[in-house]
């Protein structure tokens, strides 16, 4: 009896790896561009349902590697000073036992999708100060947003540095990629 039960349990077994195999694979095709894959008739995926039923695929699990990288800097004696708060590779993130980072970048992304329309970015070429490619006519009349935040870094007089990343094939150049500054005045309610 118990040799018929484990056949049962290895059948299972196999029918629910094989499963998840054609799952995987599925959304694997589901998730690439409507302009490089396409099927052996010539038909576009995109109107096919495997890629309307796993619209998503894997994206839903990571962030794009091109996307700007955007950091905070609040007055710190004369100059500014950029908050490292969402490095989760410190000591205090360690294996997560903080959420504090994940609530910075929760509530940075509220800031940032509470810009008023057509806000405009500064170019700077010195992110490291971000203040010096800021007028004082840009500080005095910045923007000001109202944001429900739990981070004391995101309330007050802030300059939002945006920079493109990197491409690895640049990591060991010496000289920092110029980017974009924004000064805002964000009044934190509870």
């Amino acid at each position: 009896m118990s040799a018929q039960r484990s056949k049962i349990a290895l059948g299972i077994a196999v029918v629910a790896v094989a499963g998840a195999m054609v799952l995987t694979l599925v959304s694997f095709t589901g998730n690439k561009v409507a302009q490089t894959v396409s099927d052996p008739t010539g038909r576009q995926l995109a109107g096919q349902p495997v890629a309307q039923l796993f619209r998503q695929g894997w994206g839903f699990f990571t962030r794009d590697a091109r996307e700007d990288i955007v950091r905070v800097a609040y007055p710190h004696g004369n100059g500014w000073r950029v908050v490292e708060g969402n490095v989760t590779s410190s000591r205090e993130n360690l294996f997560g036992f903080s959420r504090r980072s994940r609530n910075f970048d929760q509530d940075l992304s509220f800031l940032l999708e509470s810009l008023p329309a057509g806000t405009r970015w500064t170019d700077c070429r010195t992110l490291s100060d971000p203040g010096s490619c800021l007028t004082p006519t840009e500080l005095r009349d910045a923007p000001v947003v109202r944001l429900h935040s739990s981070s004391e870094f995101l309330c007050g007089t802030l300059v939002l540095t945006r920079q493109p990343p990197i491409p690895f094939a640049f990591s060991r150049f010496r000289v920092a990629a110029p980017g974009t500054v924004l000064a805002l005045e964000v009044r934190c309610f509870d």
